[in-house]
């Protein structure tokens, strides 16, 4: 699967034991975010998104 994106501004590497998993109950089930990762490149922490490739996958090759 390939995600098409129109810019990137920074690739940042995050550490394993800095990403910290969602229970699904929190956000609900038609989400795609799967954890949340601290990213600490910067001079403030900031907080990304990680996506579930499984439900991306899944809700691109829906057949109706």
């Amino acid at each position: 699967i390939g995600i098409l994106v129109s810019s990137l501004e920074s690739v940042s590497v995050v550490e394993k034991d800095s990403i910290q998993q969602i229970q699904s109950h929190f956000l609900g089930t038609g989400t795609l975010v799967e954890s949340l990762a601290d990213i600490s490149d910067y001079e403030e922490s900031q907080v990304a998104m990680v996506l579930d490739i499984k439900k991306i996958d899944d809700n691109l090759t829906k057949k109706v």
